[in-house]
């Protein structure tokens, strides 16, 4: 049985047994005792919770993002292509009150609690669902340093204990006020908030650069706009013919894509190295390998913390730069070429059986031109003609039979296509680097509650970047592991940090000549 004996000053209207966990009576005596907390209403110039009727009415797919709890990732938000929209003139009129802004913070209230988001960039207009309540930050705090403090140990516990409700337990927009946060100096909070404000902007860099090159690479594959996908029919010439024998292997579409230029098509075994499935492991302690599962694929870069596994007798199956992933089996066929995913990085990682791995022949084709291609309407068309069983799975052997429109380029656009695979795991490192500085934010404030770090060492850091020195912001950088501050037994958070800040360079050196254009 658990219990918590808890003290007449202790004790407020809440009568709940949850509200006074041990974990939350600490955390609220740990912050207390750091003398400089503050109730969040101290920040705030205002708060509003997200929309709260029905909005089916009000969306519009050229309008305005309706943000909700799903679309914060990590401390970051993500826009993806199922985020609902809602029209201009709804956004500018009944849903007014919860439009959200540049600088804005949003929290989620319902569901996983607590997970909080700044809104990054300049002019940047959204509005929110009941799931989020935003926060406007007043000017004597900064607003990137108190998205951080939510997403610590310290923040979400707070947001956890908050919570009320019988069936749906959420955070009520009365509560979120009385959080306690650490008043630290403005330039201690500068410090931290430059750090969210760095991890948005690489993210956002990354993300363009990837946009460039998918364009650039769209203009060499023919145009598809005009065909039509719901042809059931057609005729399949012997050169073409498989041992498949199942019509869905031969999607009616692809017939009239091949015929607009048939010399051009080529089977995709042709210009890959290999294509082959990963290799399941156990989970093991001694002789490990990071292993990739469908968990970690997305549209762009592998995402979040691969696991460790026994590593396999044989190397054969680990992954190269330029590689592609690709989920090859799920319960809905649907998933199955939805996300293509670009290997930036030399680190050999091992893809689960689950994962399929396509390595293109650099000579012939950028990786980064065959996952455009892939990603287009008929690409997944193809990728799905390809499933098997009831099941869904998707072959290595099928696969290699795609027919894949492959430009023919000579002299100086066939180097410029050819180093395109380059430029996008550049963007793949900076995505990495952005993702790295965003646990930054987190473990630097966390260890400045803890006592690992001092306020005075984050001001020195802070005055000598300002200053043009970045030896006293990397001696800090430095000592960040992936299981916190100056951890003996952890690895290292950045293993180069030259790479980060020349990426940041030339970040801002394109974001000038961009406004100079």
């Amino acid at each position: 049985m658990k219990h918590s004996k808890i003290s007449d000053f202790e004790l407020t209207e809440r009568l709940d047994a949850e509200f006074y966990r041990p974990e939350f009576i600490d955390n609220q005596k740990h912050l207390v005792e750091l003398g400089c907390t503050v109730p969040l209403s101290n920040a705030l110039k205002n708060i509003q919770l997200g929309y709260t009727g029905p909005t089916e009415i009000y969306y519009d797919p050229e309008g305005v993002y309706y943000l909700s709890s799903k679309n914060i990732v990590n401390g970051n938000i993500e826009i993806g292509a199922n985020t609902d929209k809602i029209g201009f003139e709804f956004h500018n009129g009944k849903l007014s009150k919860t439009k959200v802004f540049s600088g804005d913070v949003l929290i989620s209230r319902t569901g996983s609690v607590g997970k909080c988001a700044l809104i990054g960039g300049n002019d940047k207009e959204f509005n929110i669902a009941a799931h989020l309540i935003a926060l406007r930050i007043n000017n004597n705090f900064d607003s990137a340093y108190i998205s951080c403090f939510f997403n610590t140990k310290f923040g979400k516990n707070q947001s956890i204990r908050l919570q009320r409700g019988t069936i749906i337990q959420g955070l009520s927009i009365f509560d979120v006020p009385n959080i306690l946060i650490p008043n630290y100096s403005k330039q201690a909070q500068i410090y931290i908030g430059n750090k969210v404000r760095q991890a948005e902007f690489l993210r956002e860099w990354a993300k363009d650069k990837d946009e460039e090159i998918q364009t650039y690479h769209q203009t060499f594959i023919p145009v598809q706009t005009k065909l039509d996908f719901a042809k059931k029919t057609r005729l399949v010439s012997t050169q073409q013919m498989t041992e498949r024998m199942d019509a869905h292997f031969y999607p009616g579409v692809v017939d009239t894509y091949l015929n607009q230029d048939l010399d051009s098509f080529g089977n995709l075994s042709s210009c890959c190295i290999s294509i082959f499935n990963g290799q399941t492991q156990p989970e093991g302690e001694n002789n490990c390998c990071e292993q990739v599962t469908v968990a970690n694929l997305s549209p762009d870069y592998i995402k979040g913390q691969p696991r460790e596994v026994e590593a396999p007798s044989k190397n054969e199956k680990f992954t190269k730069k330029y590689d592609l992933l690709m989920c090859n089996a799920a319960h809905n066929k649907s998933y199955i070429g939805k996300d293509i995913t670009f290997v930036h990085s030399d680190k050999p990682l091992l893809p689960s059986t689950e994962v399929m791995v396509i390595r293109t022949d650099p000579s012939k084709i950028p990786a980064s031109y065959l996952r455009t291609y892939l990603l287009s309407k008929l690409g997944y068309v193809q990728i799905q003609s390809t499933i098997r069983g009831i099941t869904a799975h998707s072959y290595p052997v099928d696969m290699a039979k795609l027919d894949i429109y492959i430009p023919k380029l000579t002299g100086k656009e066939l180097i410029s296509w050819l180093a395109t695979d380059e430029l996008l795991a550049k963007a793949g490192v900076a995505s990495e680097c952005s993702s790295r500085l965003t646990v930054t934010t987190k473990l630097i404030m966390e260890a400045l509650i803890e006592g690992l770090l001092s306020e005075d060492e984050i001001i020195t850091a802070q005055q000598a970047l300002e200053n043009g020195d970045d030896t006293k912001d990397k001696a800090i950088l430095r000592k960040l592991t992936d299981k916190g501050y100056a951890a003996k037994d952890g690895k290292p958070l950045f293993s180069d940090l030259d790479t980060l800040y020349e990426l940041l360079d030339e970040a801002e050196l394109d974001q000038k000549e961009k406004e100079q254009n």
